[in-house]
């Protein structure tokens, strides 16, 4: 889907000449890009929390059974 948006842009910038949609078409690209860096980031953050909220479940979980 980005290469496609990428595509359009050079059309619009380079065939059409239509400059402002081209720049609009990047910039949206480059927003997206943005965004998804951020929520991936987040989103490892939270699977690493999760990963230290279950050992410390198992380490508790197995002093019990003792």
């Amino acid at each position: 889907m980005i290469i496609v948006l990428l595509v359009a842009a050079l059309i619009s910038g380079f065939i059409v000449h239509e400059w402002a949609d081209a720049l609009i078409i990047l910039a949206v690209v480059i927003l997206n890009a943005a965004f998804g860096v951020f929520q991936e980031s987040k989103a490892e953050e939270a699977i690493e929390r999760c990963r230290k909220c279950r050992r410390r479940t198992r380490t508790c979980a197995a002093a019990v059974r003792s």
